[in-house]
């Protein structure tokens, strides 16, 4: 499909980076940034989201050495934490002598949704102004002791890393994609032939078997996450 608008040009080229100048955000552009997240989609205008600005050298060190070596997070003009948090919404209704009675479980899906689309949109906005931008889910991997070094309190619960900076190199390829196929359903959902799979094979590439594999495989990164995403929830309140 060609794209034939500004913003289908913008995604259709857009790209993640991990390699990044060591120079600051231009002055006032991280509010920008954040401000233009805050118009993402909310529920219920609820806005069940904190957004923790990681600014101490020590700080950003310890996490890239938690994250496996990932150096663009201590390069970075900026590392922003995503954070569900429905502490804001139960402080808000007792400061008008109302009850919260949010339950955890419509908790974690509206306030994972909300954080993730102003985390969407934050990226989006950085990526408008020239930045280069890339999401951290390793985090996962240490969300709970993530929580503690943030100082996180029950009701809140972080989710997704981001790193914002000054691209030192020039945008790499762009990554595959699976075929529309495989993906837009209509009316109801279909599983895909053989040949469809065949075809996603093809478009991703020879290395995505390899991939799928390490991910969600027998003991993969994301069967190890399980645990921790479980002991995290208790810890945070949201059992």
């Amino acid at each position: 499909m060609t794209a034939t608008h500004p913003i289908l040009d913008f995604y259709a080229n857009r790209r993640t980076r991990r390699d990044y100048k060591r120079e600051p955000l231009a002055e006032g552009d991280l509010e920008r940034i954040i401000a233009a997240g805050q118009r993402a989609p909310t529920g219920a205008s609820g806005q069940i989201y904190s957004v923790i600005r990681i600014a101490q050298p020590a700080l950003r060190e310890h996490i890239t050495t938690l994250s496996g070596g990932q150096t663009h997070i201590r390069d970075a003009a900026e590392f922003l934490v995503f954070c569900l948090d429905v502490r804001r919404n139960r402080q808000l209704l007792a400061h008008q002598g109302s009850k919260y009675d949010m339950r955890p479980r419509i908790a974690v899906h509206y306030g994972t949704m909300d954080a993730l689309l102003m985390a969407a949109n934050v990226a989006t906005a950085a990526e408008a102004l020239g930045y280069g931008t890339c999401f951290i889910g390793n985090v996962l991997n240490y969300i709970d002791d993530l929580a503690r070094m943030l100082q996180l309190p029950t009701g809140v619960l972080p989710l997704v890393g981001l790193t914002i900076g000054v691209p030192a190199e020039q945008a790499p390829p762009p990554t595959p994609r699976l075929p529309q196929k495989l993906i837009l359903h209509q009316d109801t959902y279909h599983d895909p032939t053989p040949a469809d799979i065949d075809a996603a094979f093809e478009a991703m590439g020879d290395k995505w078997a390899e991939t799928l594999q390490r991910f969600f495989g027998p003991d993969g990164a994301f069967a190890q996450r399980e645990e921790i995403w479980e002991r995290t929830l208790v810890q945070q309140g949201f059992a």
